[in-house]
């Protein structure tokens, strides 16, 4: 008995259908986990990142509730854009901010917060 000629059709260009939406569909942008350390003598209560020309930063890594402490790292969970090279504003309390420019985090691991 030979199969209908539908089923042969969807078993032969089902597969080569689907490869065709995935692959026309846009990459996840690449998430990398980075150590930010407190080498500063203040608690840092957010870190950002972002680009300073464009004066816009990402929330809060850190999240309402997290703290790193002096001497401490948090890693963090960091979502990749369009460029590897980022800037990093890091948040006190009672005192500016500072920002860190031109930070790779396509290829830091950690990043000293000073």
């Amino acid at each position: 008995m030979r199969p209908p000629y539908r089923v042969l059709l969807f078993l032969i260009l089902g597969p080569a259908f689907a490869l065709a939406v995935f692959a026309s569909a846009p990459a996840a942008q690449p998430r990398r986990a980075v150590t930010f350390i407190n080498a500063g003598t203040e608690p840092i209560y957010a870190i950002r990142i972002g680009h300073h020309a464009a004066e816009t930063w990402s929330e809060d890594l850190l999240g309402p509730t997290s703290v790193v402490d002096v001497g401490e790292g948090q890693t963090l969970s960091v979502q990749l854009q369009d460029t590897c090279w980022y800037d990093v504003r890091f948040e006190y309390r009672g005192t500016p901010a500072r920002e860190l420019d031109n930070v790779d985090l396509c290829s830091a691991t950690r990043v000293f917060l000073k």
